[in-house]
């Protein structure tokens, strides 16, 4: 199983990054951890440094930017799903196989994006091609309501993001990746909360005068043998604010029946931060976190038509947790997180569609957790064009030690009124649009955000749109 991660996989995660523009973004995308669940080390990211936005207006999982470069992995898939479709039924292995299309489209289809977005192989080969991408994305919040605003400006952050991913293969036996990404970002982030004389919870915002800007590149490595495949990965992200740098190897195994793949991997951070206007507003001047992940999935062919994957993940993050921008912000120093998921996807062949699901559990010692459920349908409207429509649900419980107001009089040892970490519920609705043009294949995604149910009237709503190109060779 490659772990290389897609453009256009969400990569939301807050990830408990003191950086003003990480706090503000939701992240219970699909596969992904609630807000403030990760940290940079995050299997899932290890690929490419996580964003606290979901990196590339990135609508769905379900199909990763470097598609022609997974179809040769497709291809064993549907090899294997061809044979046992042969097993049970002797007389169609005399037949010939379906059109080149359609088979793409079947393995394509049943290709089941791994725990941390990767797509499973069985006894995978490098990419037949070289694909050079490129990803413009844009992020918008919503503005915090006026009556919730209690000081500073209601504009919240738009987030302009560029991407650029070179994936090639070396020889019969090995692949390798380079990715880089720039993001710049503007607005707003709240600053702290504070209960008004009627009692509701108001936002103290900053000014509309933050901009930011982050730049971070990826190498990676691949190899491959007759039934299983090993990659290793490193990662340096860097912003005026905040350094990291990640190493993961990860690999995948398939067992002799061909129908089954069994994929581990594991990946290390260390992050360095060093809060700006550190003396003026009394921030610590420079401090240390790290973040080891690991995980474990096993991925089964069900038939020619239907496969599925559960996967478990554990993390533990150390240092400082606590988000130098947000006053009185007292975290834990400790955070260990344990996922749960669970994936399956169905193809119908006489609609030329597949439906996707997945579901997630997220549990830590800060006391969130989460339920995620996501839905996509991959329609292939024609040879050329395909359709994917998305709908994702979801739900989280509050942190411990999370307040609706900033505790100034330190009450509690702990305390944070930040609101990803508050219980609430968020609906998001996307659609995807591939249009494959000789070698060229035209991306479009948007997505639409929305939640209910916090005690915070931080809470964000966002909208983000985003479109690419890539290119075969």
């Amino acid at each position: 199983m490659s772990a290389e991660v897609s453009l256009d996989a969400p990569s939301a995660n807050p990830s408990e990054e003191p950086s003003k523009k990480r706090s503000e973004a939701p992240s219970e995308l699909p596969l992904e951890m609630p807000p403030e669940t990760l940290s940079k080390s995050s299997l899932e990211q290890s690929q490419k440094a996580p964003r606290k936005i979901p990196i590339s207006v990135q609508a769905t999982t379900v199909e990763t930017l470097h598609g022609k470069e997974q179809g040769s992995q497709s291809t064993k898939k549907f090899k294997a799903l061809q044979a046992l479709n042969n097993k049970t039924n002797p007389a169609r292995a005399k037949t010939k196989t379906r059109s080149k299309a359609l088979m793409t489209l079947t393995s394509s289809a049943l290709a089941l994006p791994g725990v941390f977005g990767a797509a499973p192989g069985l006894a995978d080969t490098p990419p037949a091609a070289s694909v050079l991408s490129y990803r413009v994305s844009s992020y918008q919040e919503d503005d915090l309501a006026q009556d919730a605003l209690l000081i500073g400006s209601p504009e919240r952050y738009d987030i302009d993001i560029h991407q650029l991913r070179f994936s090639a293969p070396v020889g019969e036996r090995t692949s390798v990746a380079l990715e880089s990404s720039y993001e710049s970002m503007s607005g707003a982030s709240p600053w702290y909360t504070l209960e008004s004389v009627n009692g509701d919870t108001q936002v103290a915002m900053s000014g509309a005068t933050i901009y930011e800007k982050r730049r971070d590149i990826t190498a990676s490595v691949r190899r491959y043998y007759d039934t299983a495949n090993l990659g290793v990965s490193l990662t340096v992200s860097d912003e005026n604010d905040y350094r990291s740098n990640s190493v993961a190897v990860d690999g995948s195994y398939t067992l002799a029946n061909n129908s089954t793949t069994i994929s581990a991997g594991i990946a290390h951070s260390d992050d360095e931060i060093t809060p700006t206007d550190a003396l003026l507003f009394n921030r610590v001047e420079r401090e240390q976190r790290n973040n080891t992940s690991a995980f474990l999935s096993f991925t089964q062919i069900i038939n020619q038509f239907s496969i599925v994957q559960t996967g478990m993940s554990s993390a533990r993050a150390g240092g400082f947790l606590s988000d130098p921008y947000k006053l009185a912000d007292r975290r834990p120093q400790e955070r260990n997180q344990f996922t749960w998921t669970t994936s399956w996807r169905r193809y119908f062949r006489d609609q030329r569609a597949a439906f996707h699901a997945n579901y997630r559990l997220y549990d830590d010692d800060f006391g969130v957790r989460s339920h995620t459920l996501d839905f996509a349908v991959h329609k292939a409207v024609s040879r050329r064009l395909t359709l994917v429509p998305s709908l994702r649900m979801y739900r989280q419980t509050a942190a411990d030690f999370f307040t609706s107001a900033t505790d100034f009089a330190f009450v509690e040892d702990l305390n944070s009124s930040d609101y990803r970490l508050s219980d609430y519920d968020a609906l998001s609705a996307g659609l995807k649009v591939n249009l494959q043009l000789g070698d060229y294949t035209l991306v479009f995604s948007g997505e639409r955000y929305t939640t209910s149910g916090s005690q915070s009237p931080a809470i964000v709503e966002f909208t983000r749109l985003s479109a690419g190109v890539d290119f075969s060779f």
